[in-house]
């Protein structure tokens, strides 16, 4: 627990300026081209995985902004079909963070993640990831053909060129999510598979690098495999401290961006992370500011 603290206190200093409060888009976030056509009709049993898929572009690329109603009958109209697809992918958007609920209020667009939400969600990673994988090291479960997998999946991550359109990015997320989920397989604890499977929120979390692209790619890679190598090493204590510090790392250098974002300084990144137009004293503060040396 001391390790949580110290972390969530950590992820705290870097929370300062808020984002803008801008908006754009137009209500439905419509563009040609979004509808299905009769020449791309799909089986029935899939409108939800597609009117789900449309609309989560549409938020990906703030076509429909932040705390947007989310209206069924007005979808339903739109898309041409019935409300139960429509309910299914807006259940789906809701699960993923990328819609809200509120009772007799209905669905909205979620905004962008909160200092509260980088904390939480880094809180509820570390208890589940970190735990499972000592549990996992402990068992001797990272096995020559789950470190294989591991590193294939980390390799595509490396040497992918994402971009930072939604398909790349979406692409990013999910390489990233089977590489982390991978590992709480390796517990062979399904209840914590579950448990990963509800918390990972990678959709939302993910919509600060569009029109970005991945800037901290590299870096993100070689985290991954500083994990890898500790637990080909058998080093348990090795490979979670490798774990809590790419989980508090990763996400600290997101609500960094985030701020960035809204305080117009997009584009300053390298693809290798590093602010590229800062002094060097300007970004010995920001290391100050999130703990590091």
């Amino acid at each position: 627990m001391t390790l949580v603290g110290r972390d969530l206190r950590q992820i705290s200093k870097a929370g300062a300026s808020r984002r803008a409060k801008g908006r754009a888009g137009t209500a439905s976030g419509r563009v040609a081209g979004d509808e299905p056509s009769a020449s791309t009709a799909i089986k029935a049993s899939s409108l939800a995985t597609q009117v789900y898929e449309t609309l989560r572009r549409r938020i990906t690329e703030g076509r429909l902004p932040e705390d947007e109603p989310l209206v069924i009958a007005s979808l339903v109209r739109e898309l041409g079909v019935s409300q139960t697809p429509v309910r299914e992918a807006l259940a789906r958007l809701h699960a993923e963070g990328l819609a809200a609920f509120a009772e007799n209020l209905g669905y909205r667009v979620a905004t962008r993640p909160s200092d509260a939400d980088y904390r939480n969600w880094m809180e509820a990673r570390l208890l589940l990831e970190v735990n499972s994988l000592r549990a996992a090291a402990a068992a001797a479960a990272a096995t020559d053909e789950r470190i294989a997998r591991l590193c294939a999946v980390n390799a595509e991550i490396a040497a992918a060129d994402f971009g930072s359109s939604f398909e790349g990015i979406r692409r990013f997320a999910e390489l990233n999510a089977a590489f982390h989920r991978e590992l709480i397989l390796m517990g062979g604890n399904p209840f914590l598979v579950g448990a990963y499977d509800q918390i990972w929120l990678g959709a939302q979390f993910s919509r600060i690098h569009f029109k970005r692209g991945v800037t901290d790619q590299r870096r993100i890679a070689r985290e991954h495999q500083a994990i890898i190598d500790a637990l080909r090493a058998r080093d348990v204590d090795r490979a979670c401290e490798a774990m809590r510090s790419h989980i508090v790392d990763s996400l600290v250098r997101d609500q960094e961006r985030e701020e960035r974002a809204a305080a117009g300084e997009d584009g300053e990144e390298t693809r290798r992370g590093v602010p590229s137009s800062r002094s060097g004293k300007a970004a010995g503060r920001e290391r100050k500011k999130v703990g590091r040396p």
